[in-house]
């Protein structure tokens, strides 16, 4: 009985502690709506993911004590005046875990490589997003909600964007120069998908560069076509003549 009543009294302790860091650590609604980026949004994930394992552990750990002293007879420890401060934190949890569900899934398209989902990432990525908004129509008004409807749209006006990107008529000159623009330190081969998302607002800054690019690139290919034609066109007519003897049998 003493040895589960030190353990009850420590468990109250570390679920003091627990709030306490809590009460200091958790995002502000103006973190959260107003963090410009996803690596920022990310930032502001990481600790809440670690604050959520932690109260896990420490559910787990109210449950056995329950139980120990249950199982002792003896009338257990109440939590309840933590109710409401559980009540706030179970909230702000299940929002952060529908957004990081929300992230996870672009962090798993971002994992492809460009050059094979660039003709699919248009459509794929929409196809996400309407699954997204139908997801969210039931739920109960958040803010957090409100943050990914946010980032969707976001994302959708980003998605015309990529048509100048696919790289069918790119050079590798042109890649290098849009990479370059674009603040990416890879080559083209080793560009994925997330390189790009991470870059939205950059692209859509740079819309008209890369439409002139495209367009330049288009009429170079253009120029060489023309050329090809011509050298065939050459050939063909060389292989075309023949020697012609006259009724005199001059030729």
């Amino acid at each position: 009985r003493v040895k589960v009543h030190a353990q009850a009294k420590h468990l109250i302790t570390s679920i003091q502690l627990f709030f306490l860091k809590w009460n200091e650590e958790k995002p502000s609604d103006s973190l959260l709506q107003h963090a410009s980026t996803f690596q920022e949004l990310k930032s502001v994930m990481a600790p809440i993911r670690e604050r959520k394992a932690q109260w896990e552990e420490l559910k787990r750990e109210m449950e056995k004590t329950k139980s120990d002293f249950s199982a002792l007879d003896i009338e257990p420890p109440d939590f309840g005046e933590y109710s409401e401060s559980t009540v706030s934190l179970e909230d702000v949890l299940e929002q952060m875990s529908v957004l990081e569900d929300f992230h996870d899934g672009l962090d798993k398209l971002g994992q492809e490589e460009w050059i094979l989902i660039s003709s699919r990432a248009y459509q794929i990525t929409t196809s996400y997003l309407e699954d997204w908004k139908l997801r969210l129509k039931p739920m109960h008004p958040s803010r957090l909600a409100h943050r990914i409807s946010e980032d969707i749209n976001q994302i959708e006006e980003f998605l015309p964007h990529l048509e100048f990107l696919r790289g069918e008529v790119l050079t590798d000159k042109h890649w290098a120069d849009i990479l370059q623009m674009l603040n990416i330190d890879k080559s083209k081969d080793k560009l994925i998908y997330a390189d790009l998302l991470a870059r939205m607002e950059s692209i859509k800054s740079h819309s008209d560069a890369l439409k002139a690019i495209n367009a330049q690139a288009a009429s170079e290919i253009g120029i060489i076509q023309a050329l090809s034609e011509l050298d065939a066109w050459e050939v063909e007519a060389k292989f075309s003549t023949y020697e012609h003897t006259n009724f005199k049998g001059e030729t």
